[in-house]
């Protein structure tokens, strides 16, 4: 599903993220506020709610998480998602699974080459 960023005020607590999802003719909205973020040595997080969200989604949580570990780096999305509905889960969650999965060889070249 294409996205575009209307606003990305950062990944700091009260910051906010704005989306335009779809094409024309369907246009949802998407705006999540920034409600945590951490950084250790290890590990650097932010996470994101969703506060306008469409209309097949009813709440949204989402932990971006960086771990290093033996100069390796992993990166984690934890997602907590309720669907307004059976239908829209079932409808709803393949195109997420394969949003999701369709960045990691993204992260990859990025993470590995600098690029």
């Amino acid at each position: 599903m294409p996205a575009k960023v209307e606003r990305f005020d950062g990944c700091e607590p009260g910051d906010i993220v704005r989306l335009k999802l779809g094409l024309w003719p369907i246009r949802l909205n998407w705006e999540s506020l920034i409600t945590e973020s951490n950084t250790t040595h290890n590990e650097w997080y932010f996470v994101d709610e969703g506060k306008v969200l469409p209309f097949f989604i009813r709440k949204w949580r989402h932990v971006h998480r960086v771990e290093m570990k033996d100069g390796r780096c992993r990166v984690l999305d934890c997602i907590h998602i309720q669907f307004r509905s059976r239908f829209w889960a079932k409808t709803m969650m393949p195109v997420l699974r394969w949003q999701f999965n369709y960045r990691k060889p993204i992260y990859l070249k990025r993470l590995n080459h600098g690029g």
